[in-house]
């Protein structure tokens, strides 16, 4: 799952880099959180094959898991700036279930027999 969360990455900082071009920081700043989960899942792994590390899927669980945490807290550090409430809920949902989905899926691939 390494290549896709790097192409995942990708993709966001494209995305995020279009909006920065438009003129919309807000909206730049908004996609960052979705950033998150891959980007730990990445570093971890990163980490784990340039210091030639083993670590056990617990350790590489947790970091996915911890990157669901911090992409959750600054959704809701972004989401306070938002004015309506409709808003405000539709973003954290969408927002917050790519990001949930996303660890769902780094987890079962990791604990899964065909992973």
């Amino acid at each position: 799952m390494l290549l896709e969360s790097i192409v995942i990455l990708m993709i966001l900082g494209v995305l995020a880099l279009l909006f920065l071009r438009r003129k919309r920081k807000d909206y730049a700043i908004g996609v960052l959180p979705l950033i998150m989960v891959p980007g730990f899942h990445v570093l971890i792994r990163i980490v784990r094959d340039l210091l030639h590390l083993n670590f056990s899927n617990y350790v590489l669980a947790g970091m996915d898991v911890l990157g669901l945490a911090v992409s959750v807290a600054l959704l809701g550090m972004i989401s306070v700036q938002l004015r309506s409430k409709k808003a405000r809920a539709v973003y954290l949902l969408l927002c917050g279930g790519f990001s949930m989905v996303l660890t769902l899926i780094f987890l079962f691939s990791l604990y899964s027999p065909l992973g």
